[in-house]
């Protein structure tokens, strides 16, 4: 008898109606659920580009500069990969800070290509990145390519105007020129934007064909 009342009763919940609204609860449950794991696996593949970072920047202080490159490598392919299943596929903070070390790391190696494109790469992801700016220029100019570094420079100040480090740079670039750098022609002062876009960071998994992939790749002026 027991036995029969509780198959009747598993019987009558299997069948009853659900309450109103009770299913509308069930699937934003399920869809907060779903939208949990994404963001626990950002917060994982992020974890791991921090201490990537940090091994990075110690290695560049104490002078291993291809180690350095390798581990900063590693940082921006986790950043990007983490930037990928995000909800609105921004660039990161942190992606303009490791790209900028990146370049620090490759100057120091005299690898002025892969230099460069970092700087670009740090640019792009935090565009009024004056420290990357002034670095940038200065790669280009020590490099020889002084149009490609006033048309940088210039783009930096339009970015952020009022900065005196970049004004007095202009200045002794134009100077070193022989021209008016603050003269805004449009042959010089070419966006940006309509000029070729960087190559997005290498697979980090060989450090020589990472560095030959981006160099390739840069956004040249």
């Amino acid at each position: 008898m027991v036995g029969a009342h509780t198959a009747r009763s598993a019987h009558a919940a299997h069948t009853a109606p659900s309450a109103p609204g009770a299913n509308d609860d069930a699937q934003i449950q399920a869809q907060q659920a779903t939208e949990v794991h994404p963001n626990l696996r950002n917060y994982a593949i992020l974890n791991s580009a921090y201490a990537l970072y940090d091994r990075g920047v110690n290695e560049r202080l104490k002078g291993n500069y291809g180690l350095s490159t390798d581990k900063l490598t590693e940082a921006a392919e986790l950043i990007d990969q983490a930037r990928s299943i995000s909800r609105d596929g921004r660039p990161l903070t942190i992606s303009a800070t490791v790209f900028f070390e990146l370049g620090q790391s490759a100057e120091a190696d005299n690898d002025l290509s892969f230099a460069r494109d970092s700087y670009v790469h740090a640019i792009k992801a935090k565009p009024n990145y004056v420290e990357a700016y002034l670095r940038l220029v200065n790669v280009l100019a020590t490099d020889g390519k002084l149009r490609q570094a006033l048309n940088w420079l210039k783009d930096g100040l339009r970015e952020c105007p009022h900065d005196s480090r970049l004004n007095a740079m202009l200045t002794q670039l134009g100077g070193y020129m022989g021209e008016d750098a603050s003269d805004s022609d449009a042959s010089a002062a070419t966006p940006a934007a309509a000029r070729d876009s960087a190559a997005s960071p290498a697979p980090a998994g060989n450090a020589a064909s990472d560095k030959a992939a981006t160099s390739t790749g840069a956004a040249d002026k």
